[in-house]
């Protein structure tokens, strides 16, 4: 039951995004179904505009009022859909789309549990977004509430009597749109990106089936509370949408506006996301002499991007006296920020995760580090992986076309190494730029061999790898526990915590978590409770 809750969940997420371009359609007096980018027609991206659209309409809500009910109000938008009845928008993909692809990435909800990090602080915030407006420095209640990713805004609406498998739905509905975007591309005429997600799908496969297959640095379905997986994939969609567009020349108003947005939705997700900027500003420059405009026509045809980020800095400024919290050189001068909170926490994070200080040794850093068991693993598959692709591409192909996009390209693939091993070198952080790597092994190529050429442009090969890789996404127990929980709806709940008054502010968890408790003051800080303005404030 829970498998088919889940493909009627991705379902009603595509039509969703399907109304909002209806409306948009409508207002703008154009017929934006029929748009494509990258060669894709938009449909393929519904799944994706509805979590931005969600996620944006969420967040500036609260600054209001709770999100409990918000889901009651923007929802019956998908009514939209009966004022256009013309389905012939849906090609001959939707039945993949719509029922096969969620019906087996949805085995995964048969054996998912709540992740740490959950109980930790990301339902926590969730649940101040239920139940509060925009709150003024909630990250002095616990650090991690500062980095208030949009994912929680979007997760903070799916609530169902505090039964949470419909969050891991959001989840699932990334790594499926994921996938529908590997398979258009697959079946797509453009054959760089043809080429592009064939080596994403064949190191799909090669990870999957390496030691301790499935977790080394390709998509692998996360406990709940997570979304590493889900940054990532926007990360890389994103990534190849920028170069495929920039090599192809493609520099239409429409391709901008979504690429534009996309950007927005990578650094909403997380703070790593802001390192997209240098992508963007490459693409940004190269349209507007393309299209021989002026700066401020540019920024004009992105008024409503502009928008949305000034209203997102604003949020972050309010909840953690930073424009970006983790950036101690963005943080102001406010009552309810302490000079360097942002930093502690930074630091905190790097220390966790084992990171390279600048000024160390290198040399002794990276043997520690990859004497980690999980490094150890992560290492040995992506190497193998990356070097047999590597082979296998030096032997067949001929040349490429778009050095100079490739290098700058090259380039931010460099930029993303060097943030993660000085951020965080856990593999779930890198899920976007270790694709991104076989994705542009594979962009702008031509095989020497004809044969070869007429295999890997045989359909049903394509398709063929193209299962193999999704199929072994969920892990395999989750196949087995699916037909043992096959008449099931799974009730995943927080667990019972008990709780001791604070000798200041709130209640303090006596094992460490909050999950779900307002009054959680897990750090047992001498916090104020006021007021600023219409918002609560804590300092």
């Amino acid at each position: 039951m829970t498998i088919i809750a889940f493909t009627l969940f991705s379902n009603l997420l595509y039509f969703y995004g399907r109304s909002i371009i209806i409306i948009l359609s409508k207002l703008f007096h154009k017929n934006l179904k029929a748009f494509q980018i990258g060669g894709l027609n938009i449909s393929t991206f519904y799944p994706l505009i509805s979590l931005f659209i969600i996620g944006n309409i969420t967040f500036i809500y609260n600054f209001l009022f709770p999100t409990k009910y918000l889901i009651y109000i923007i929802f019956p938008i998908i009514f939209v859909n009966f004022l256009d009845l013309d389905f012939l928008d849906l090609n001959d993909y939707k039945f993949f789309d719509f029922l096969i692809f969620p019906l087996i990435l949805g085995i995964s909800t048969s054996n998912i549990g709540l992740h740490f990090d959950a109980g930790l602080y990301h339902l926590n915030f969730q649940y101040w977004l239920r139940e509060s407006n925009l709150v003024v420095g909630l990250s002095n209640i616990y650090a991690p509430y500062g980095w208030s990713s949009i994912n929680e805004y979007i997760s903070s609406i799916f609530w169902i009597n505090e039964n949470f498998i419909i969050i891991h739905f959001v989840q699932l509905v990334f790594i499926l749109q994921f996938f529908i975007f590997i398979f258009h591309t697959l079946m797509s005429d453009n054959n760089y990106l043809r080429y592009s997600s064939l080596f994403v799908i064949s190191y799909g496969i090669l990870d999957n089936f390496g030691i301790n297959g499935g977790v080394n640095g390709f998509l692998s379905i996360q406990s709940i509370g997570k979304f590493d997986v889900s940054f990532g994939i926007l990360f890389y969609i994103f990534s190849i949408l920028v170069l495929d567009s920039i090599s192809q020349k493609r520099y239409d108003l429409k391709t901008n506006l979504f690429i534009t947005f996309m950007f927005i939705f990578c650094f909403q997700m997380k703070l790593t996301g802001l390192i997209c900027s240098f992508l963007y500003f490459i693409y940004a420059y190269k349209f507007i002499r393309f299209k021989k405009i002026k700066i401020n026509s540019y920024f004009r045809q992105n008024l409503a991007a502009i928008f949305i980020s000034i209203f997102w800095i604003i949020k972050n400024i309010l909840q953690t006296g930073c424009l970006f919290f983790g950036l101690e050189q963005s943080c102001l001068n406010i009552s309810w920020y302490q000079s360097g909170y942002s930093n502690a926490i930074n630091i905190d994070t790097k220390e966790f995760n084992n990171a390279y200080f600048i000024g160390g040794d290198f040399l002794d850093w990276f043997t520690n580090w990859s004497n980690l068991n999980f490094i150890e693993y992560f290492l040995s598959n992506f190497l193998i992986s990356f070097f047999l692709i590597l082979f296998l591409r030096l032997i067949f192909v001929r040349k490429f076309k778009n050095f100079k996009n490739l290098l700058s390209m090259n380039i931010f693939i460099f930029l993303n190494i060097i943030l993660w091993i000085t951020g965080a070198p856990n593999p779930r952080f890198g899920y976007g730029f270790f694709i991104l790597i076989f994705g542009v092994l594979g962009y702008g190529l031509t095989l020497e061999n004809k044969n070869l050429s007429y295999l890997l442009n045989n359909k049903k090969i394509l398709v063929s790898l193209f299962f193999i890789s999704l199929i072994l996404t969920p892990r395999f127990s989750s196949y087995s526990s699916s037909i043992e929980s096959l008449n099931e709806f799974r009730v995943i709940n927080p667990p019972q915590v008990t709780f001791e008054k604070s000798q200041f502010w709130g209640e303090v968890p006596l094992n460490g978590e909050c999950w779900v408790n307002l009054l959680c003051n897990k750090s047992n800080k001498n916090l104020n409770e006021g007021q600023f303005l219409i918002f609560k404030s804590f300092s």
